[in-house]
């Protein structure tokens, strides 16, 4: 089964039908049984959950899973959970200044999130950034 895997990371099949684990590049969210890990993991399921998503692959962690941004469409999820507050800029991993400073900007708004739990998704698009 193709899922969430914890807050920040999850699981899509490429169109080849090749599983890819994801961890979200550049942001953290509140590990299960900190406050507010529920909520983050639902704005995470609300975002991917039966979209076709693209990863821009920034790297590979040191557990195999690619780190990448990731959108659906125009929508790019990394920044949009910092920006409702389900995540946080995690700066020691931003690339660039603008990056940084977009993702803080974000942190001063205010958790948000109409989002149900999902566990199945579409196919994802690999990009390398």
């Amino acid at each position: 089964m193709i899922g969430i895997a914890d807050e920040d990371t999850f699981s899509c099949l490429t169109a080849y039908g090749d599983q890819v684990r994801v961890r979200l590049a550049g942001i953290n969210a509140p590990e299960l049984g900190q406050p507010y890990s529920r909520r983050a993991r639902q704005a995470l399921s609300g975002f991917v959950f039966g979209k076709d998503v693209t990863l821009i692959v920034q790297d590979r962690d040191r557990y195999g899973r690619t780190v990448a941004q990731v959108k659906v469409a125009d929508l790019d999820v990394n920044a949009e959970l910092v920006r409702t507050g389900a995540a946080w800029a995690y700066r020691a991993y931003l690339t660039n200044r603008l990056e940084t400073a977009i993702y803080i900007i974000e942190l001063a708004t205010n958790f948000h999130t109409t989002s149900t739990l999902g566990t199945h998704f579409r196919t994802c698009q690999i990009t390398l950034g």
